[in-house]
């Protein structure tokens, strides 16, 4: 094999493996806005459930004059969310072995969430759905005291919804 062949089968193969990872991604994608779609029409099933165009929130809707607005979390029962302060929500993925001092993986796009407000004047209710579940949902209160968070709190103007807990969130809030 000469360097040209060997130029050409690793351009070959590098674009093989980017086809191969955008399809990867665009199926789990559409099965997860799938999900999401599924999870709403079942509770809610008289709404239009919108992609936002916007990269810090993924959905919307309109419900009683109010506008929700929807920040999907992926999450499994093994990872906790920790809400640190009002712009910075992380992924513990090791439930025992976390310290304060540990690298945060942190959610993008959270204070530009957080921050927005109605340009209509309408009510925005902000919720971040944490698909499917996670083990807990942990907030900081100050330097060393922590509380758990549930759908019924409204922790800096965000609901934290898990997908499986949706119904009870809108018998709520009816």
């Amino acid at each position: 094999m000469n360097s040209t062949e060997v130029i050409i089968l690793a351009l070959s193969l590098a674009i093989f493996g980017l086809v191969f990872y955008y399809l990867v991604y665009y199926f789990i994608n559409k099965k997860r806005d799938k999900n999401i779609r599924e999870y709403f029409y079942n509770v809610l099933p008289q709404i239009e459930l919108i992609r936002s165009k916007e990269s810090y929130y993924q959905y919307s809707f309109e419900l009683n004059e109010t506008i929700y607005l929807i920040k999907v979390l992926p999450f499994d029962l093994s990872r906790e969310l920790i809400i640190t302060n009002q712009y910075f929500w992380c992924i513990n993925a090791d439930l025992k072995g976390w310290k304060r001092s540990t690298v945060p993986d942190i959610f993008p796009g959270v204070k530009e969430f957080v921050n927005l407000k109605s340009e209509s004047g309408q009510k925005i209710i902000k919720m971040a759905l944490i698909l499917p579940d996670c083990h807990n949902i942990t907030r900081y209160l100050n330097e060393s005291d922590v509380a758990k968070v549930t759908f019924k709190d409204l922790v800096y103007g965000v609901y934290f919804v898990k997908a499986v807990e949706l119904q009870l969130f809108f018998d709520k809030t009816k």
